[in-house]
């Protein structure tokens, strides 16, 4: 068992590696593990206050396993612009990403709860996959305004980037669309503060 869970553990170090192209002031980069946890408790407090109807063991779950195999496959933007910021681009996503999971899926295939919950979060198989999957997509852009738009600057993005793409990703759950819409309502009475290039 000891061996077992220090492959575990190693795999779960390697997350603690992958920075994604989130920029935080001073070009500190927030990496899965912490993007994780923003996840898993922002999942958790969103459906309390929205008065969902939802599975928090199933949320926290989802959200801790969402990226899990970035572990292998390492993060992608689907802004960047700049190929010596963008590490792993997004034509190669979905090839890197089905290889990551198969290799865990060898090694951890008897965790049969830990490949469920990673498939059926792929699928969007229920409410909780998919309200955690639209959650990931809106943190980014909150997290930008919170650090008054450096990410955004850094990147090169303009509001209406951001507004296109988190348009597309979050459509279902009326409660995070109306969200979304006024977090982008304030970007806009802020966008000359906010997006400076």
């Amino acid at each position: 068992m000891l061996d077992k869970s220090l492959a575990f553990l190693k795999l779960l170090r390697e997350l603690e590696k992958v920075e994604r192209t989130i920029f935080r002031p001073n070009d500190k980069r927030e990496n899965d593990v912490e993007h994780s946890y923003q996840v898993a408790m922002m999942s958790w407090f969103l459906s309390d206050k929205f008065g969902l109807n939802l599975s928090s063991d199933k949320l926290l779950k989802y959200a801790l396993v969402h990226d899990l195999i970035e572990a292998y496959s390492g993060d992608t933007c689907v802004y960047v612009k700049n190929p010596a910021i963008a590490t792993n681009p997004i034509e190669t996503k979905e090839e890197r990403e089905a290889e990551a999971f198969s290799k865990v899926k060898k090694e951890f295939g008897d965790f049969r709860e830990l490949i469920e919950i990673i498939e059926a979060y792929e699928a969007k198989k229920d409410e909780e996959s998919i309200f955690v999957y639209e959650v990931d997509k809106i943190l980014p852009p909150l997290n930008a305004y919170l650090d008054n738009g450096y990410g955004w600057n850094k990147l090169g993005l303009t509001l209406e980037e951001v507004k296109n793409e988190k348009r597309k990703k979050i459509t279902h759950t009326k409660q995070l669309i109306a969200l979304l819409e006024e977090a982008l309502s304030r970007f806009e009475k802020e966008e000359s503060k906010l997006f400076v290039n």
